[in-house]
């Protein structure tokens, strides 16, 4: 019996390790834009910093995603009449979001492209801060005068993503979402991988006991 108990012990102590050393997701963050100023950089607001309009701060304390955004202008703010704010492209026609810690997943948002002849609008997502490192994936917006939505996954790790489209408004963009729900069927989690490993050792050690006992 000694012996049963040293090897149930000893199993249980090999899942305690794959249990502590499985990675949990963090869970999916959106950024609505709401409360913010109109006209505004959305800049370090979801950094737990402040927005910026014309270099003042202004709208400070948002939310600390790590999150910072670079040429994203507040086109509407969210109030009595209008239950959402959003954000939209206005000189250049591209806004850059920085993620330090990077994230995983997939990115989802909604969105509006004011068709015109000469932007068609789209999304890049990239390993590396600014656009830089390699393209993890990449889609087009396509056409849209009202509110569609847009989503992407991706294998890796993202520290930026680039939205490109119209400028001066005629491009916008809402509640962007990074991280997605798990697919319909996962690959097992270290952790499912750890209670899995002790099925097998536990019927290895019964197995055993049972020719050496029986």
């Amino acid at each position: 019996m000694n012996l049963f108990f040293k090897n149930v012990w000893s199993a249980l102590a090999l899942l305690a390790g794959l249990l502590a050393s499985s990675v949990v997701s963090a869970t999916p963050i959106t950024m609505d834009f709401d409360g913010l100023t109109p006209f505004t950089s959305v800049h370090k607001y979801y950094d737990g910093g402040c927005a910026r309009i014309f270099g003042i701060k202004t709208n400070c304390h948002g939310a600390d995603y790590g999150v910072v955004w670079k040429n994203a202008i507040i086109v509407h703010s969210a109030d009595a009449h209008s239950p959402s704010g959003f954000a939209g492209l206005l000189l250049g026609g591209k806004a850059t979001m920085n993620v330090a810690a990077g994230f995983d997943g997939g990115l989802s948002f909604f969105y509006y492209n004011t068709p015109n002849l000469f932007f068609s609008g789209g999304v890049s997502v990239y390993s590396g801060l600014n656009g830089h490192g390699a393209l993890l994936s990449s889609g087009d917006f396509g056409r849209a005068n009202d509110w569609d939505f847009f989503d992407l996954t991706f294998s890796g790790v993202a520290q930026s993503v680039i939205f490109h489209g119209s400028p001066w408004f005629f491009t916008g963009f809402d509640d962007v979402t990074l991280g997605l729900d798990a697919p319909a069927n996962p690959v097992p989690e270290p952790a499912a991988l750890g209670v899995f490993g002790l099925g097998v050792l536990l019927m290895g050690l019964f197995a055993g006991l049972r020719r050496r006992y029986g």
